[in-house]
Formats: structure tokens, C-alpha cells, sequence
């Protein structure tokens, strides 16, 4: 069961490619998700981990 909305994966994979174009890309971290969310630590680290792994997926 996801832990998060479909908006916030998609605020937040924008938010990441943002990141990665100004070549901040290592700054976007569980963090970053935590204080733009305001959520807890299981919740971003669910987020992050699906960011990364799609990310990955895409290359």
C-alpha cells in the first residue's frame, strides 16, 4: 500500500528533476521530501525509494 498521494510522487519527481538540472541532484534527499511534505521520516523514506527506483528504471 502506498504511504503517499500520486500528486505528491509527481510534485516531488518534478522537484528532483529540478534538482538534478541546477546539478543539485546528490542535495534532493529523504530530507528534502521530509520539509516540503512535512512528512515523517517511513513516509519520505517510502517516496525516495520509489523516486530512485523509477528514476532508475527510466535509463
Amino acid at each position: 500500500m502506498k504511504q503517499y498521494t500520486a500528486k505528491d510522487f509527481e510534485e516531488m519527481k518534478r522537484l528532483k528533476k529540478e534538482f538534478e538540472e541546477v546539478g543539485q541532484g546528490q542535495a534532493f534527499t529523504i530530507g528534502t521530501i521530509q520539509r516540503r511534505l512535512r512528512y515523517g521520516k517511513k513516509r519520505a523514506t517510502a517516496l525516495y525509494n520509489d523516486l530512485t527506483s523509477d528514476s532508475e528504471k527510466a535509463t
